[in-house]
């Protein structure tokens, strides 16, 4: 039986000293390369935790505020499904308007969007409305917010009280006929002064403070 017989360079050679080397280099390179994926997973998971983290204390906090205001007696707020919903899409807009620029605001936001969207589900499921209904009354609602955060959006622009009067008119939480106009005045003052406290404080610090008004 005869061989081949050629020279095996160093570096292919499985016995010389520098495959040995060469070996040990290539397998630190992918070690190292593994931990950088491994530290830079680490980083975004734990952002995204914290970002979590923040965005449902933001929720709760605005679950907070608008049932505090809805057991205000003197704005004689209807104490239903739909006040709930026209109240946390208000306080909503807050969040939303207030640090949409920054971008590692974006993802809180996000977040803090698509909690809402679960609690929609599940408030709408509580009401009655079936499997079948759901995606079709869930998306109906996310539009009307859409809508609204529009709408508020040019309003404090303008800083147009009237505007926001006939807004709170149209949505129809008050338990009276008459004119809103102690309801429209408290939110309208109350949305302008979250707005500026919001302009000093980081969105991970910020909170509703029901003392405001």
């Amino acid at each position: 039986c005869k061989f081949f017989s050629f020279n095996i360079l160093p570096e292919y050679d499985i016995f010389s000293e520098q495959f040995v080397i060469n070996s040990i280099i290539e397998i630190r390179k992918s070690f190292l390369k593994i931990y950088n994926i491994i530290m830079v997973l680490h980083y975004f998971n734990k952002k995204e935790n914290k970002d979590k983290i923040i965005a449902r204390r933001i929720y709760k906090d605005i679950i907070v505020n608008v049932k505090f205001i809805l057991n205000k007696n003197n704005l004689l707020i209807k104490k239903n499904f739909n006040s709930s919903f026209e109240l946390i899409v208000i306080f909503l807009f807050i969040v939303l308007i207030s640090y949409k620029t920054k971008k590692e605001n974006l993802q809180i936001n996000q977040i803090l969007f698509e909690i809402f969207i679960n609690d929609l589900d599940k408030s709408l499921r509580e009401e009655g409305i079936g499997d079948m209904s759901i995606g079709k009354y869930v998306k109906s609602y996310v539009k009307k917010a859409y809508f609204r955060f529009k709408k508020l959006e040019i309003i404090i622009k303008d800083n147009n009280f009237n505007e926001f009067n006939k807004f709170i008119k149209k949505i129809n939480i008050q338990d009276i006929k008459k004119d809103n106009f102690i309801l429209s005045d408290y939110l309208f003052s109350y949305i302008k002064k979250l707005l500026k406290k919001a302009k000093k404080e980081e969105i991970s610090k910020f909170k509703f403070n029901k003392n405001m008004n």
